[in-house]
């Protein structure tokens, strides 16, 4: 039995593991990114300061 579970979400076909975790590098991919380039983002900082603060 496989543990990749695909799923097509916004034309794209993206995978999930069936521990809940998802193919970050493959939906990355799907928009010329790299799975940590979200850590660039205004909106991650303010995150993760929100959490800290927490």
């Amino acid at each position: 039995m496989s543990n990749i579970i695909p799923i097509e979400y916004d034309g794209c076909s993206m995978r999930f593991f069936e521990d809940g975790w998802i193919d970050a590098t493959t939906a990355a991919e799907k928009f010329g990114k790299a799975p940590n380039d979200f850590l660039r983002l205004p909106e991650t900082d303010a995150y993760i300061s929100g959490l800290k603060r927490r």
